[in-house]
C-alpha cells in the first residue's frame, strides 16, 4: 500500500464515485470531494449507488481487513465543470 494517513481525495470526473470510496476504504479516516460536470452523476450514478455494497479495505485500530460502507465515509460531490474549479492545492 502507500504511505497515506487520512488522504484527501479530489476525483475528477468521478460519476459514481467508486475509486474514490475504495480509496476511502483501504485508507480510512480521509475525505473524498467527487467532481462531474452534471446532476445525473451527483443524484443517480452516486445518489443511488447501492448503500450495502461493501468495499474491502483496513480498520485503523486493528490493522486487519474490514468491510467498509459508503455511509462511513466522508464525501462531498459538486456538480462543476473541472476547468471552473478554485481550489487550492489541499488535496493528496
Amino acid at each position: 500500500g502507500l504511505d497515506v494517513v487520512r488522504p484527501r481525495i479530489l476525483f475528477l470526473g468521478s460519476a459514481e464515485g467508486y475509486e474514490a470510496m475504495q480509496l476511502l476504504a483501504m485508507y480510512p479516516g480521509g475525505h473524498a470531494t467527487l467532481v462531474d460536470y452534471d446532476d445525473f452523476c451527483r443524484d443517480v450514478r452516486f445518489g443511488e449507488f447501492p448503500s450495502a455494497y461493501p468495499f474491502l479495505g483496513v480498520d485503523p485500530a486493528t490493522g486487519h481487513r474490514r468491510v467498509w460502507y459508503k455511509e462511513e465515509m466522508a464525501i462531498d460531490f459538486e456538480v462543476r465543470d473541472i476547468r471552473d474549479l478554485d481550489h487550492a492545492p489541499e488535496y493528496d
